[in-house]
């Protein structure tokens, strides 16, 4: 997993929870990325963003389900594009399941051992985690110049299936699944902790 490092404060991307724009933002203001594994918490100052855990569940599902990694997200091939109708389709009529893939993974089963030494950042709506991250990184002596970055944008299609799937897993419904409650609840206890 990678991390972003400058002076003594390490940026922490977490899937679903703006990692593609405060990746980009922190490496044009000269953090280097390095290995997670290579921080040492008790010297650097780590920080991550957090988003409620259910809109992270459902936005990482929707990445996983609407983009092919294997080639482009645009050209998929016939079987890819019904599997993954199949997939939709089981999701919509049984979501007695829990699918669980790459951008929606509980956040703590990745972390485990750097959750305590973490600080916690919550996305809101009102951009106010924006200027909380700036001001961290103004007390480690760090200035973030404004520069326009790389963000991940969705398009009409992704939105559709968003908000699909936003339909079927509600929040109600998922605190009420018994899956989804033991593999998130520590995911709530960080998304509480967070500022």
């Amino acid at each position: 997993m990678d991390a972003y490092v400058k002076n003594d404060l390490v940026y922490i991307p977490i899937q679903k929870c703006a990692s593609t724009y405060y990746s980009n933002l922190v490496e044009h203001n000269g953090f280097d990325r390095t290995e997670l594994y290579k921080i040492n918490p008790n010297t650097h100052k780590l920080i991550a963003f957090i988003l409620n855990p259910t809109t992270r569940f459902i936005k990482g599902l929707t990445e996983d389900l609407y983009y092919d990694y294997d080639a482009h997200p645009h050209e998929l091939d016939f079987e890819k594009q019904a599997l993954r109708a199949n997939l939709l389709n089981i999701i919509q009529h049984d979501p007695n399941h829990l699918y669980l893939a790459d951008h929606n993974f509980p956040i703590h089963l990745r972390l485990t051992n750097l959750i305590p030494h973490i600080t916690w950042i919550k996305i809101t709506k009102d951009k106010s985690h924006h200027n909380h991250f700036l001001n961290i990184c103004k007390q480690h002596n760090i200035d973030i110049a404004n520069v326009e970055v790389n963000s991940n944008i969705s398009n009409r299609s992704k939105l559709t299936l968003y908000n699909k799937l936003s339909n079927i897993f509600t929040e109600q419904y998922l605190l009420e699944h018994h899956l989804y409650k033991h593999l998130y609840a520590k995911d709530y206890e960080i998304y509480n902790s967070g500022r």
